[in-house]
């Protein structure tokens, strides 16, 4: 898959199919099951570079912050931080948290990128219920997979 109107390229599981979500350039999801989605997010920032917004922990604490102020959330923790820069130069910010919520317990990884003061957000969600420890499971694979192929042009 290619944005229409260029700009990133995720590489959803291959099964998955495209949807639609308000606020979303584009949306996967999980034909097993609807709320495993996979979606990206282009949104005009200020800041040129991630760098300039926040470091990853910082960035953490932020998301943490965000997520904790749903009335749905009763528990954010924060699983996994990570920096990484792609072959092309750009720098990415990964995080993987665990999310209770009234509506389920849910697994997220998000990777960020933010180039020519756009902030790209790849977000895959996974259902978890009481499984949200499990590493090893095999959406939560999919997800990390496919977010670990995700470019900004």
């Amino acid at each position: 898959y290619a944005a229409p109107q260029g700009g990133f390229k995720p590489r959803p599981p291959r099964e998955w199919s495209q949807g639609t979500k308000s606020g979303a350039a584009v949306l996967f999801k999980d034909p097993s099951y609807k709320f495993n989605n996979l979606g990206v997010t282009v949104t005009p920032v200020k800041v040129g570079s991630l760098r300039e917004f926040a470091t990853v922990e910082q960035a953490a604490e932020k998301l943490v912050s965000f997520e904790k102020a749903k009335e749905s959330t009763m528990q954010a923790t924060v699983n996994q931080l990570a920096e990484r820069t792609s072959q092309e130069g750009e720098l990415f910010y990964d995080f993987d948290y665990s999310l209770e919520t009234t509506r389920g317990n849910k697994r997220v990884l998000s990777t960020v990128c933010i180039r020519n003061n756009k902030l790209y957000i790849a977000n895959g969600q996974y259902f978890c219920g009481d499984a949200c420890v499990d590493d090893s499971a095999e959406i939560l694979a999919a997800i990390r997979a496919s977010l670990e192929t995700f470019s900004v042009d």
